[in-house]
C-alpha cells in the first residue's frame, strides 16, 4: 500500500538509512512534506524507527499514519482506525511504547 500510494504520488525512490533502521522516502500530498518510512528492524521492534524519526525530523506524534497488515481484513480492503489499542500487533505496541 505505501509503495503504491508513493509512487502514485511521485515521491523519491525508498533509500536505506541507516540512522532511521528504515527506508526513506519523500515527497509532497496536497501542500505538506510527507516522509514515507519503512522499518527495517524486527516488527516487533519498529518503535525503534519510529522514534528516531520522530526526534530527528521533530514530527508530533498525531501526524504519523502507519500502514500495517491484519489477517482479519480480506486482501485489498483496508480500514482506518484513529484511536484505540493495538489490537494484539507486537509491531504497533513498540510504536505507541516509543512514542
Amino acid at each position: 500500500m505505501l509503495d503504491q500510494l508513493c509512487e502514485q504520488e511521485g515521491f523519491t525512490t525508498f533509500l536505506p538509512q541507516k540512522k532511521f533502521q528504515a527506508e526513506i522516502s519523500n515527497g509532497i500530498v496536497g501542500k505538506r512534506q510527507v516522509i514515507a518510512a519503512k522499518p527495517q528492524t524486527f516488527m516487533n521492534r519498529s518503535g525503534q524507527s519510529v522514534q528516531e524519526l520522530l526526534h530527528y525530523y521533530k514530527i508530533d506524534p498525531k501526524d504519523i499514519l502507519i500502514f500495517q497488515d491484519d489477517i482479519d481484513l480480506d486482501a485489498g480492503r483496508i480500514r482506518l482506525k484513529f484511536n484505540g489499542s493495538s489490537g494484539g500487533h507486537n509491531g504497533i505496541k513498540d510504536i505507541v511504547e516509543k512514542i
